[in-house]
């Protein structure tokens, strides 16, 4: 049985569903909320399950955020064009991906990032291309409402992207 610090914890997920839930309300908190998502990612991104007698390691935590991230993300995409509920939960998530990479970039010119991590290998990058990948999978979907959301929402982030592969 794994034990309680690997494990989302319920304060976790409701902290989440409250950072989302006040983005859809309205665009003036969302800076606020940037940094309590962040302070979440980072917490999460600490854990990590050990395998193959310690030589290796999982990263547990980070896909816990992940999928509580793509949780309330899955939940706008039938929304119709022109909810503004939707459309802030949109713009929420663009600014998020542009403020971790910002962070990113002001912490490797400060020197403050660690020297074993590359610039590809961070909990923020690692959590940007699992976004990006998730959408690109979204641009195939049949549903019309879908597909805008999608583009929508890749539309808000790709500015912020450094060099794409």
């Amino acid at each position: 049985m794994p034990s309680r610090n690997r494990e989302t914890t319920p304060d976790e997920l409701q902290a989440v569903s409250h950072i989302f839930e006040q983005a859809q309300l309205s665009t003036t908190n969302h800076s606020k909320n940037y940094v309590a998502l962040q302070k979440i990612h980072r917490e999460c991104a600490k854990r990590k399950e050990v395998v193959n007698n310690g030589r290796d390691f999982k990263l547990t935590g980070e896909r816990q955020f992940r999928d509580m991230f793509q949780n309330m993300y899955v939940r706008i995409l039938q929304v119709k064009k022109g909810v503004a509920s939707a459309e802030n939960v949109i713009k929420f998530i663009g600014g998020y991906i542009k403020f971790i990479n910002e962070r990113l970039t002001k912490d490797d010119e400060n020197g403050d990032s660690s020297a074993e991590e590359d610039d590809d290998d961070t909990p923020e990058s690692r959590f940007t291309i699992y976004v990006v990948k998730f959408l690109l999978e979204g641009f195939h979907a049949k549903d019309k409402i879908i597909r805008f959301r999608v583009l929508q929402t890749m539309v808000g982030m790709v500015s912020h992207l450094g060099s794409v592969e």
